[in-house]
């Protein structure tokens, strides 16, 4: 193999993995904010149709859902704030494909840390805070049913 054929297999690896970067961005962004934006928001579609039909009517029914709600509310939010991060930090790992190929390969650096468009350290920041921000988003969601089921 000659060291042209090499550079292109190299190439074309590197951009493999790009493309699955980004792909893998587009997916888990989907899934994670619509699930959670889908638990958040039929819980609190069920509380406001359940408002409007008159069925609650007393006090401290009204205070537990009030509460609720806004558990639900901080969920969606929390929701849409995992769906972003996640994004981010999947496209940050495509940026780093794209520097390694535009570097590594077609300049011929050889230290990994020179084409990292982006530190490990940020990508692993905006992975934890992904992971946290589903992880609150679940939990107001698990707390949001437990205070409409408290009387």
């Amino acid at each position: 193999m000659s060291i042209d054929e090499f550079n292109e297999a190299r190439y074309n690896y590197f951009k493999d993995m790009e493309i699955a970067a980004f792909e893998a961005s587009a997916a888990y962004g989907r899934w994670v904010t619509g699930a959670l934006f889908l638990i958040h928001g039929g819980a609190l579609v069920g509380i406001l149709s359940t408002l409007e039909g008159g069925q609650i009517n007393s006090f401290e029914l009204k205070n537990n859902v009030k509460t609720s709600i806004y558990f639900f509310t901080f969920g969606v939010i929390f929701a849409i704030g995992c769906g972003a991060l996640g994004w981010r930090n999947y496209m940050m790992h495509s940026q780093n494909y794209s520097q390694r190929v535009r570097k590594y390969v077609l300049d011929g650096m050889k230290d990994p840390e020179d084409f990292l468009f982006h530190s490990k350290e940020k990508v692993n920041l905006t992975y934890r805070l992904a992971i946290f921000a589903g992880s609150i988003s679940t939990l107001l969601f698990v707390f949001g049913c437990i205070s409409l089921t408290c009387t």
